[in-house]
């Protein structure tokens, strides 16, 4: 299987999309004046949506997207008693990680606590959990959960004060 990043909480996760990257059809990357291998499209039905991945540049592929994790739903569960769990798909980087304070900042207003979850798919192992209170949050704790490889599952547990 593989690694998933994770928060969890008693309140609704709101979704972060990457804005740097579109799933398009052919029909409309065409009409953005994007150059396609011809050969590579010559089977596919143009109007079909969501074929093509575009992005500019390598790195944007590594921005913050926050989605619901249905897909992931059970294994997250293992690990979490929270009602509502979103997967985080980003690249760790320090400018990154300010952001994801921010949202984190927001989305206490409206819940006390926050779970960010880094498991293995698939298993169930018991998790290292920390927590902290929000104002001592910080890029360093971030980098600690989600900005190594993967060792064994962690959580640190935010708190709202």
């Amino acid at each position: 299987m593989s690694v998933c990043d994770f928060f969890a909480s008693d309140a609704i996760l709101e979704d972060v999309r990457n804005e740097k990257v579109w799933l398009l059809s052919v029909k409309e990357a065409k009409e953005r004046g994007i150059s396609l291998n011809q050969k590579l499209i010559s089977n596919i039905d143009e109007n079909k949506e969501e074929t093509i991945l575009y992005f500019k540049k390598r790195e944007d592929l590594g921005e913050i997207e926050i989605s619901s994790a249905k897909a992931f739903y059970n294994d997250c569960k293992n690990y979490t008693k929270k009602e509502y769990c979103s997967v985080l798909q980003w690249d760790y980087t320090k400018e990154r990680a300010e952001q994801l304070i921010v949202y984190i900042k927001k989305h206490l207003e409206k819940t006390k606590e926050i779970e960010l979850w880094k498991i293995w798919l698939g298993e169930k192992e018991k998790p290292d959990v920390k927590c902290c209170k929000l104002s001592e949050l910080d890029t360093k704790k971030i980098k600690n959960i989600f900005g190594t490889g993967f060792k064994k599952p962690m959580c640190l547990r935010v708190i709202r004060e």
